[in-house]
């Protein structure tokens, strides 16, 4: 490869991504997320909360992209994410198990 070849190469990766990358890299989000508590063999509800909370984080990923100030925040605010969808799946969990509550 030449420094010509070179440049040109490195120019095409400083290209911005399109739509379709940026909607599979969501997606590649959501299943990372359900792949992992797949792996850890969760019930099909928890693979569900896992997959939406990626979802959701992959959404924050790509809105926090073009904010700095955002950006910074970013590992907090999925957490937050995460915290309210497992927090609302919750109670759908628990009306199928046997505790009254």
């Amino acid at each position: 490869m030449s420094i010509a070849q070179g440049h040109t190469a490195l120019r095409t990766l400083d290209r911005a991504p399109t739509m379709r990358a940026r909607v599979m890299q969501v997606v590649a989000f959501s299943l990372a997320a359900a792949a992992v508590a797949g792996l850890w063999r969760l019930p099909w509800l928890d693979i569900a909360t896992a997959g939406v909370s990626g979802l959701l984080i992959g959404l924050l990923d790509q809105y926090t992209a073009a904010r700095p100030a955002l950006k910074e925040a970013s590992d907090a605010l999925a957490a937050l994410i995460a915290g309210t969808v497992a927090t609302w799946s919750q109670p759908c969990s628990a009306r199928s198990t046997s505790i009254p509550w």
